[in-house]
């Protein structure tokens, strides 16, 4: 979870789109009073990993939903209109790339981001067949990916201005 030495929470905080009162996106007791707070669907089969990621995306501002890997993913996003769904390229039932390419022929527009503890060069023939807008390296580690993922969700946020809709590209 991030703390304020944390590079990413520093970032985050520092970019955030934020009302008068300090809180991100305009949300206040649950309702949007401002800009759209990007909706981001997690898709991860291990528990920790999936609340941890969902705890420093949560910080960041955006609206987290999870959903288990495989054919429940397209389910979950025709229901939640995520703007970025972020999946695990390492599941053990089914490949990160293959879910990716599937939600692109289903006609999903916005950001499809992939992490992995291999390097993506040796994934880069999917990387293009699936249209994946960015591939997270996370070695192995969790405080990595936690990191990583902080810092390119802020990433994100900052060159879209807040809204998230101006990263549909398809």
């Amino acid at each position: 979870m991030p703390t304020n030495d944390n590079d990413a929470w520093m970032a985050a905080n520092s970019c955030r789109h934020t009302d008068s009162a300090g809180t991100p996106y305009g949300v206040r007791h649950g309702r949007s009073t401002g800009p759209i707070r990007p909706r981001i669907l997690l898709v991860e089969y291990r528990d920790e990993v999936q609340s941890a990621l969902k705890d420093v995306l949560g910080d960041s501002g955006c609206e987290v939903t999870c959903s288990e890997p495989g054919e429940h993913v397209l389910a979950a996003a025709n229901r939640s209109t995520p703007h970025l769904i972020m999946i695990n390229a390492d599941m053990p039932d089914q490949s990160g790339w293959l879910l990716a390419a599937k939600l692109r022929f289903g006609r999903f527009r916005g950001q499809i981001w992939l992490y992995s503890s291999r390097q993506k060069s040796s994934e880069s023939g999917w990387a293009e067949f699936a249209e994946v807008d960015r591939f997270i390296e996370h070695y192995a580690s969790l405080r990595h990916l936690l990191e990583s993922a902080g810092r390119q969700i802020v990433d994100w946020l900052c060159a879209t201005g807040g809204d998230p809709k101006k990263s549909l590209s398809r």
